[in-house]
């Protein structure tokens, strides 16, 4: 799935999902090695935050990062486990300074795993 916010079409984002292995993890990666946020530094991103925050009804990892070149751009990625499938949601900000938590509130107050 993807959108652009209402409030601001320089944020847009996507949600996926992909199933875990036996181990509970996808390629090898689970939530709490993405917690490691090493390889985000190592790619030129600076990590603003790393919180845990509860979707549906299940912790999530939610982390804030940022890519100082031109042009500027913000992320903030989501992720959590449920029914045996992990999901990302990531929200992309374009333009220095352009933040649309509006959108993140909306879509992470009122996101729902139907299966």
């Amino acid at each position: 799935v993807e959108g652009v916010s209402g409030w601001d079409y320089n944020c847009t984002f996507k949600i996926s999902q992909e199933s875990l292995d036996s181990a509970g993890k996808v390629d090898g990666v689970s939530i709490n090695d993405l917690k490691n946020t090493s390889n985000l530094t190592t790619a030129n991103y600076t990590v603003e935050e790393v919180q845990n925050i509860t979707i549906n009804g299940t912790q999530a990892l939610d982390i804030i990062y940022a890519h100082y070149s031109v042009p500027y751009v913000k992320y903030e990625s989501i992720y959590f486990d449920k029914n045996g499938k992990m999901y990302n949601i990531l929200f992309e900000y374009k333009g220095v300074g352009v933040t649309d938590t509006r959108a993140v509130v909306a879509i992470t107050g009122t996101f729902k795993v139907l299966e």
